[in-house]
């Protein structure tokens, strides 16, 4: 093979390990970066938005209805991925479904965009309903308290006049 050629793939096959290298930097700080947002949103769902879930389902339980809280971290193994979210389920007279079809309101963390999203399902058995986003791309210090609270107010009386 002659110099040129060897100085020419030489120069080539270093600036490629050298572009190799900084992709792989990227990808870590981007795969950091996304924990760091999924690890913020825990610590939220739990510390600020469950507990504003909690006192709703207080002031709900005497009405004759039940309501369930739960934190579902990300799960990277079903296909496509399911986001982290925690989703407050309102079983209408205290009828658990087994159909999957009863309302809720979810809180989702998007790690890609890192935003969040709130979800309100009016869906009844034997009634319809349905299902959207009426938040998008917010980002997590929107969420306080107050805001929490005015959002879940907004999903529970969309889901008991059964509108969107």
């Amino acid at each position: 093979m002659k110099t040129e050629y060897k100085e020419n793939l030489s120069a080539l096959l270093n600036a490629h390990k050298v572009k190799k290298g900084e992709i792989s930097e990227v990808r870590k700080k981007n795969i950091d970066t996304r924990e760091q947002f999924l690890v913020s949103f825990e610590q939220l769902a739990k510390s600020d938005i469950e507990p504003v879930m909690r006192k709703f389902a207080e002031e709900i339980k005497p009405y004759g209805h039940y309501v369930h809280v739960k934190y579902a971290p990300a799960d990277r193994q079903q296909q496509g991925g399911t986001a982290a979210h925690i989703t407050l389920s309102l079983y209408m007279d205290s009828e658990v479904v087994k159909s999957g079809q009863y309302p809720y309101i979810s809180f989702y963390a998007h790690e890609f965009s890192q935003k969040i999203s709130i979800t309100v399902s009016t869906m009844r058995p034997n009634s319809g309903g349905m299902t959207s986003k009426v938040k998008d791309d917010l980002e997590l210090h929107h969420l306080n308290a107050e805001f929490i609270e005015q959002q879940i107010m907004n999903g529970i009386s969309q889901i008991l006049t059964n509108k969107y």
